[in-house]
């Protein structure tokens, strides 16, 4: 895509794919998640983890967010996503783009990504305590 001129359709694509990519990692992140917490790798008190963090989301207590996965760019983990990685979501020229705009792809992806975090948590939440 070298010197290709960006159009506003082009953009659009970008972040929509940015979002699409956000939406599967992030709920995937969180159905790992949940195996630890009330899924396959937990053997006792999952209905009373379930029903905190059911309730933590409610009240917004940080203790349960800081729990529920989010979007991580720090580096400071091995093998942890970088912002390389996430760009490569879309087909952006990376070095041709304004560090500002690759900051709003990366900002739409880490949005789509903390917000399917969340809704899958409490969905699973939700879907273990009705069984």
């Amino acid at each position: 895509m070298e010197n290709e001129t960006v159009t506003d359709a082009m953009w659009a694509e970008y972040k929509a794919d940015m979002e699409k990519a956000g939406k599967r990692d992030g709920k995937n992140a969180a159905e790992w998640a949940t195996q630890d917490l009330w899924g396959g790798r937990t053997t006792r008190g999952e209905k009373e983890t379930a029903q905190r963090f059911l309730d933590g989301i409610e009240e917004c207590d940080p203790e349960i967010m800081d729990l529920i996965p989010h979007l991580d760019l720090s580096g400071q983990w091995a093998n942890g996503v970088t912002e390389e990685d996430v760009l490569a979501n879309c087909d952006v020229d990376v070095e041709g783009t304004d560090p500002e705009d690759l900051e709003e792809l990366i900002e739409a992806y880490r949005d789509a990504y903390d917000g399917a975090a969340l809704e899958e948590i409490e969905r699973s939440a939700r879907a273990f305590l009705d069984d």
